[in-house]
């Protein structure tokens, strides 16, 4: 899992999450805690969108693996 932006890199456009996806590493979006970190789960996607880090089909891949835990080349 990646830490929220503030302890892995300075802003969203540098993200490393860009990397992994763009090189076919399955992710989650996630958030640790609401009230230390002052960000809901829709709040890091549309950073993530604002920022030009990931489109809106990365983001929506990313959403359903995570609602429906599948992963690359398996049925559910």
């Amino acid at each position: 899992m990646l830490k929220p932006v503030e302890t892995i890199c300075k802003d969203y456009e540098n993200h490393p999450i860009k990397n992994l996806v763009e090189n076919g590493v399955e992710v989650t979006i996630n958030t640790d805690d609401l009230l230390i970190f002052n960000s809901s789960i829709e709040n890091e996607y549309l950073l993530l969108y604002k920022a030009g880090t990931l489109s809106a089909d990365q983001l929506e891949e990313i959403r359903l693996r995570g609602l429906n835990g599948k992963r690359k080349g398996t049925v559910i």
